[in-house]
């Protein structure tokens, strides 16, 4: 929905933010990510009239009812026709972990606030006059494809992460790559949630857990005492553990797979590959 740009009563122009996901965009952060999103501000033409103009445009974002982020664009946009300009709006690690577990595999979207100020340039042949700013707010619904935003977040590197601030440890070389790439595909698979994507994320970490163990034996103590172990032993048993709790995968329906599942079995994989590589 476009918000009327307004001098006083008198409407002037208008702006709208771009829903067409081929104009989204996103840059990384240190600290997450900075949408960037795509406005376009029109003023009526007028031969040998005032021009409008909008300064001081902020855009409040909100995922549901939960505010996600502020953006600014101190531009000052005037004129006759069409304008368009970006707004970033930073998003935190925390808040796209927030985002990801509320989109819950589905398209992404967010209810924009828009405030700002508008007016007419007044032309006298030689020189231009502000008239006196009109504050001007509305909302607007933004919603758009899972895939593109899926896209978004891996073009910023986000998709080499899980959202919940647990990052994978960069691909070795093989025959080791190969449990990378099990561990890739399970992150593909739960980027595309429901029922089969919970299960193929699950399944395809206890591929990689196999490929581990082709690869290094677990050495998980015997039957002695568990206060006997070693680290590497307690480590080993940890590992072992999650490729039994991953029996289900390929051995149950789709509908018994969960989210949370997915999310604790791949984080725990990842987890285990992360503590080995720093070792």
């Amino acid at each position: 929905m476009k918000l009327d740009l307004r001098s006083a009563n008198l409407i002037v122009g208008t702006v709208v933010l771009s829903s067409d996901a081929r104009r989204l965009q996103a840059t990384r952060t240190a600290d997450g990510l900075a949408l960037r999103l795509h406005a376009e501000v029109t003023f009526p033409f007028v031969e040998g009239g005032p021009s409008g103009y909008l300064t001081d445009l902020r855009v409040t974002l909100f995922h549901g009812n939960v505010e996600v982020g502020i953006g600014a664009d101190p531009g000052f946009h005037w004129g006759q026709g069409e304008r368009s300009f970006e707004v970033a709006v930073r998003l935190s690690a925390p808040v796209l972990a927030a985002i990801e577990r509320a989109r819950n595999g589905g398209r992404i979207a967010f209810r924009a606030h828009l405030d700002g100020k508008s007016g007419l340039v007044e032309h006298d042949g030689v020189t231009g006059r502000l008239t006196m700013p009109t504050v001007v707010s509305g909302d607007q619904e933004l919603e758009f494809e899972r895939d593109r935003w899926i896209d978004l977040l891996r073009a910023t590197g986000w998709g080499e992460n899980i959202l919940i601030e647990l990052a994978l440890p960069p691909q070795p070389e093989p025959p080791w790559d190969e449990i990378w790439k099990a561990i890739r595909l399970a992150r593909e698979a739960l980027d595309r949630g429901g029922p089969p994507g919970w299960k193929a994320c699950v399944a395809e970490c206890r591929r990689a857990l196999e490929k581990w163990r082709d690869l290094e034996q677990p050495d998980t103590g015997g039957t002695g005492p568990v206060t006997g172990f070693s680290r590497q032993q307690r480590f080993d048993v940890v590992r072992q553990s999650i490729h039994r709790y991953t029996h289900d995968a390929v051995h149950s329906d789709a509908d018994q797979s969960t989210r949370a599942e997915a999310v604790m079995v791949l984080s725990a994989v990842a987890g285990l590959l992360g503590v080995r590589s720093s070792n």
